[in-house]
Parts: structure tokens; sequence; C-alpha cells
């Protein structure tokens, strides 16, 4: 990420130029994981200190969310296959009597 003027510290006021307009060397980015008179942030530096997770590490979190997502829709996929019959054309669609 490119750090512009406005994530810059110390800035100039309105009006003002007592600091150069892009990152000098005494000024820094206020990013996460921003290092002193670095324009740019790595995106890994950023989410590792911003949020603390790992770039190697965001697929495992991924992989569960994905696995909770399968099972809660084969739980889904089997109860309406139990409840729930379908009718258009030659299907026919029907709520048991019992479940109203």
């Amino acid at each position: 990420m490119e750090c512009d003027g406005n994530y810059i510290t110390p800035r100039n006021a309105p009006g003002e130029s007592k600091y150069p307009e892009g990152l000098g060397p005494n000024q820094v980015c206020t990013f996460f994981g921003a290092q002193p008179a670095q324009p740019f942030v790595k995106g890994a530096d950023y989410i590792n200190v911003g949020y603390q997770l790992h770039v190697e590490d965001i697929w495992k979190l991924n992989f569960v969310v994905l696995i909770v997502l399968f099972v809660v829709f084969q739980v889904t996929q089997a109860i309406a296959m139990e409840k729930v019959s379908v009718s258009c054309g030659f299907f026919t669609f029907e709520l048991e009597d019992s479940d109203l």
C-alpha cells in the first residue's frame, strides 16, 4: 500500500510548509506495519501487525469455514429431503401435514 499525504505524520497544517509533502526522513506512515521513511507498506506486514495474522495461516481459516459450510449445507439438504416433496410438471411438491 502506498502511503500518501493523508496517512503521514507529522504533516503540514493547511497553509504551512514545515514538512515535505511526501514522506520525509523524520516522518512515518500511520498504517499498521509501516517503517520510518518508507513510502510503501507490504501487505503481509500490514496484516501481521494490524490483525496478528500471518499470510501463511490464512488458508487454514478459510479451510475451516469451507468445511463448516459444507456440513451445514449437507444437514440442511438431508432435512429438506425428509420434510419436503417437490412437484413441477411430472414432479410433486407438498409438505407433510404432520409438519404444519
